[in-house]
């Protein structure tokens, strides 16, 4: 339970920070809405909503470790106290969010101008310029974001290449493998052929040789039968 709580406030800790850092972001935006200069409203804007949407992201991902991970290992009374905590985080939010629908910011955003709705020339030509600004940085970021698609698909496609050249080689190799394994097992089949055969004709030779030692051994007593004989007969 101690290591879960730990855990939690340390997400605690760094959440607090990042949203008291965009919290500080609001007073330019707002200095910036009341501005003339369209350029500098539109990319503290964009820094702005780039901050909130990693908020955005980073409050999904604590409620699911808080839930999923963290809640089991909480007592109750800690595990609520998170709760509290992450709720807090949330509302904090979305008081960022509604920086976005104030006046000044919408009318700055809308027409080039924190008063907005004037019909002076002026007005007009600021408006067509933040509309052209906009829609270039619109641009830019679907130029960037198809990009960065092409890296990916590039590096997927060379890893799969990379699988796919592997792979083969694995194949060359177990092919290789495969040959020399039925080398080797023609060649211990020729071996034990040849040894059978010798082995018959060592069988077979053995067996003359007994032959030649019986019949010679035979002719011996035969020989000496004649020689008993003879010597009886005088």
């Amino acid at each position: 339970m101690a290591m879960a709580k730990e855990e939690w406030a340390g997400l605690a800790e760094g959440l607090d920070q990042q949203i008291s850092e965009v919290e500080g972001e609001t007073e330019s935006l707002r200095i910036a809405a009341q501005g003339h200069d369209p350029r500098e409203f539109i990319e503290l804007e964009k820094i702005f909503n780039e901050h909130l949407q990693e908020i955005e992201e980073d409050l999904h991902d604590c409620q699911l470790v808080l839930d999923d991970k963290l809640k089991p290992n909480l007592t109750d009374e800690d595990g609520q106290e998170a709760q509290d905590q992450l709720t807090s985080f949330k509302k904090r939010h979305v008081k960022l969010e509604n920086v976005k629908n104030e006046t000044q910011v919408k009318n700055m955003r809308t027409f080039g101008s924190a008063e907005g709705g004037s019909k002076s020339e002026e007005s007009r030509r600021l408006v067509t310029q933040v509309q052209i600004q906009k829609a270039e940085m619109d641009i830019e970021m679907d130029r960037q974001e198809q990009n960065q698609i092409m890296i990916e698909i590039e590096k997927r496609v060379e890893r799969l290449k990379d699988s796919a050249t592997e792979t083969n080689r694995e194949l060359k190799e177990q092919t290789a493998m495969m040959e020399n394994t039925n080398k080797n097992m023609e060649a211990l089949q020729d071996d034990g052929k040849k040894t059978h055969n010798k082995v018959l004709a060592l069988i077979e030779e053995l067996s003359s040789c007994k032959r030649v030692i019986i019949i010679a051994f035979l002719a011996m007593i035969i020989m000496v039968l004649v020689l008993i004989l003879f010597l009886d007969g005088k």
